[in-house]
């Protein structure tokens, strides 16, 4: 898939998103990577509650990265299923005889697999087959309780993901309110962050629909519903394929650029505003205080 210059010139960054990620899921890596330099932010921001967890990430250029339930977003990273359509893959393209060995240690015999194959109702004459074979798993089964418990195995045989949520932009009163303690905290100006597992996220009315035919990066860690899309999210990805509990979640960073103080800064506790500022003289890091404009819903 070939994509011209003049055509990614013309794409808004939401549209960039959602072909980057189509790319990703087509293995096609270096036509997303180029994509991505292309439309790449020179700066991306942390949102942040003045805090203890905020200051040592400051000193140590550390920024940590959360598992999705930990997120403020119930939906996030979750996946729906096209009953139906993984039905379709899962006989068709999908070598479902090598699991039926390893589940039930059964070979199946080519025609069998033909036959299930050719039937118009692949999940009806797999069920017969099981029927015949005396295996019970899957007999008279009803599709919607199958389809309960391939989401749940899916979502359990996922590896671990950690994400770190970055923004583009460094003003929004929504993101100051949420995310940096009612505009008492501070958002980070990071730079020239490394680009490799750093991606956009796409926002839309659907949830990302599972395929066996998705070769990489699942793209369900970088889709959120529309509601969301005034944060311009960016986000750090990593993925610990071994569900290993001893991942660090602190992942090292380029150090802040800048600071900026939000609106209620000084609401803080004086020792604890005092330690930033030494902290950001001593590391040459610029703090810029956000003030309320006088006659707009902005911030200056």
């Amino acid at each position: 898939m070939k994509i011209s210059i003049v055509y990614i010139a013309n794409m808004t960054t939401q549209e960039s998103a959602e072909l980057i990620h189509m790319l990703l899921e087509k293995n096609e890596i270096e036509q997303a990577e180029t994509l991505k330099r292309q439309i790449f932010p020179k700066t991306l921001y942390k949102y942040k509650k003045l805090d203890s967890n905020a200051i040592n990430g400051i000193i140590h250029n550390s920024l940590w990265l959360s598992t999705p339930e930990n997120l403020n977003d119930p939906y996030d990273c979750l996946i729906s299923l096209n009953f139906e359509q993984y039905i379709e893959e899962y006989f068709s393209v999908h070598k479902f005889e090598d699991d039926f060995y390893r589940f039930y240690n059964v070979r199946l015999t080519d025609q069998e697999v033909i036959e299930i194959r050719n039937s118009q109702n692949k999940l009806e004459a797999y069920q017969e087959l099981c029927a015949k074979k005396s295996i019970d798993k899957y007999i008279q089964k009803p599709a919607d309780i199958i389809r309960k418990e391939i989401v749940e195995t899916l979502q359990k045989n996922r590896p671990s993901v950690y994400l770190g949520c970055l923004s583009e932009i460094c003003d929004s009163i929504l993101m100051w309110s949420h995310y940096a303690d009612n505009g008492k905290g501070i958002c980070i100006e990071y730079s020239n962050i490394p680009q490799k597992s750093t991606f956009p996220v796409a926002y839309s009315n659907r949830l990302p629909t599972f395929s066996l035919s998705k070769k990489n990066i699942p793209t369900s860690f970088l889709i959120k519903a529309k509601d969301w899309s005034y944060e311009s999210e960016w986000r750090i990805v990593r993925i610990d394929p071994n569900n290993s509990e001893k991942f660090n979640q602190n992942h090292k960073i380029v150090a802040p650029s800048r600071i900026f103080l939000g609106p209620r800064f000084n609401q803080n506790d004086k020792n604890v505003i005092e330690n930033l500022r030494l902290i950001a003289d001593f590391s040459k890091i610029e703090l810029v205080q956000l003030k309320l404009h006088y006659e707009e819903f902005r911030l200056v």
